[in-house]
C-alpha cells in the first residue's frame, strides 16, 4: 500500500496545478483583467495561457511533490496506469480522491484572489471547460479524446526510457500547451477531470460536463492501448512520470532499474 505522503503529495500537487492554472486563465481571459486589452488574437492568447497553465504543472511535477507522488495530477492518467497494472486498485482510488480533492482546494486561490479581492466576477467562469460555440458536441468529444490520448502516449513513450525519463514533465507540458493553443476554442482543453470539476463547482457551470469526465478517460486508455501495440512501446517500468533514483519509489509494481 502506498505511504500516506505519496497521495498527500499528489493532493498538494493537483491543488497547485489547478490553482496556478486557473489564475493564469482568469488573468488572460477575464473581461475585467488588464490583460483583456492586450493587442493579440485569441490564438496567441490561448498559447500564452497554455504556457503558464502547462508550465505550472511541469514545475510541480519536477518539484519534490511530483517526485514523491509520481506527478499524475490527473485521474485519467492514474486510471491508465491502473489498466497497465502499475498501480493497485486501492491506491488508484486514493490517488483519484486526492486529485479531485486537490482540484477543489486549488480553485480557492483564484477565487479568493481574482473574484473576492480584485472583483473579477467572471474569473472562475472563464476557467470552466465548456464546448466551444458553433462546434458539434461530437467534435468536442473527439478533440478531448485525441488530445488526452496523445498526452498519455507521450508520457509512456518518454517515462519508460531511463535516458530521457527526466524530460517527461517538460515534454508532457509542451503537449498540454500545444493542446490549449490548438483546441481550447473547441473543447476548452480539459484532459483532466480534476481540472474541470473544480471550476464547475465554483461557477455552477455544468454544461455538458460529462464530456470532461468520459472523454479524458477514453483518451488516456486509448493512449495506453496504442503504446502496448506499437513496435517501440510495450514495456511499462513504473507509473511515476519522473523516476528520481534518489527517492524511494512507493509503487509495488515498479520495475525501474536501480542504475540509469
Amino acid at each position: 500500500m502506498l505511504k500516506r505522503r505519496a497521495w498527500l503529495a499528489e493532493l498538494a500537487g493537483t491543488a497547485g496545478m489547478v490553482g496556478f492554472g486557473l489564475l493564469a486563465v482568469g488573468f488572460f481571459w477575464s473581461a475585467a483583467s488588464p490583460a483583456a486589452a492586450m493587442p493579440v488574437g485569441d490564438a496567441t492568447r490561448r498559447l500564452i495561457t497554455g504556457f503558464f497553465f502547462a508550465g505550472g504543472a511541469t514545475l510541480l511535477i519536477y518539484s519534490p511533490l511530483g517526485r514523491i507522488s509520481g506527478g499524475h495530477i490527473n485521474p485519467s492518467v492514474t486510471l491508465a496506469f491502473l489498466t497497465l497494472r502499475k498501480i493497485r486498485i486501492r491506491d488508484a482510488v486514493r490517488y483519484i480522491g486526492a486529485q479531485l480533492t486537490g482540484g477543489i482546494l486549488g480553485v480557492m486561490a483564484p477565487w479568493l484572489v481574482l473574484v473576492q479581492w480584485l472583483g473579477w466576477s467572471d474569473a472562475i467562469a472563464v476557467g470552466a471547460t465548456q464546448p466551444g460555440t458553433g462546434f458539434p458536441l461530437w467534435i468536442v468529444v473527439i478533440a478531448e479524446i485525441i488530445a488526452t490520448a496523445i498526452l498519455m502516449l507521450t508520457i509512456l513513450l518518454v517515462s519508460n526510457r531511463p535516458r530521457v525519463n527526466h524530460l517527461t514533465p517538460l515534454i508532457a507540458g509542451i503537449i498540454v500547451m500545444t493542446a490549449v493553443w490548438a483546441e481550447a476554442h473547441v473543447s476548452g482543453t480539459s484532459l483532466n477531470e480534476a481540472r474541470s470539476l473544480a471550476p464547475a463547482i465554483m461557477s455552477g457551470i455544468w454544461h455538458h460536463h460529462w464530456v470532461y469526465v468520459v472523454a479524458p478517460i477514453i483518451g488516456a486508455q486509448l493512449g495506453a492501448l496504442i503504446y502496448r501495440v506499437i513496435p517501440w512501446g510495450h514495456q511499462v517500468l513504473c507509473c511515476k512520470l519522473i523516476h528520481d533514483q534518489h527517492r524511494e519509489c512507493h509503487f509495488e509494481a515498479c520495475a525501474y532499474p536501480e542504475e540509469t
